[in-house]
């Protein structure tokens, strides 16, 4: 994906909050409102995301992902999933979870 962590985060979220705003996703992967554009734009013109209705400052204008862009989220998640795997710590289970904000 070339990814980076606020692409995925923006994929996941937008994988289980349908229609979220700009605003929302920036807030939801922790960067600012004026980072997330960019980011957005890059992944509209991969065919990821898509932006809802006419875009204009102070108007809102939710964010789906596409079928595409949810192939994208399955293909990195076990990734990620591995990446978040501290068993080789000697931490297992809840302590893991746990260790990394999961309760």
């Amino acid at each position: 994906m070339g990814s980076i962590p606020s692409i995925f985060g923006v994929l996941a979220y937008l994988a289980i909050a349908p229609k979220m705003t700009q605003a929302d996703l920036a807030r939801s992967v922790l960067v600012r409102p004026q980072s997330i554009a960019p980011l957005l734009d890059g992944l509209e013109e991969r065919g990821l995301i898509r932006r809802m209705g006419d875009r204009a400052r102070g108007r809102r204008n939710p964010v789906q992902i596409t079928d595409s862009g949810r192939g994208a989220l399955t293909t990195v998640w076990d990734i990620a999933l591995t990446t978040n795997d501290l068993s080789d710590a000697g931490l297992t289970g809840m302590k893991a979870r746990n260790s990394i904000g999961f309760s």
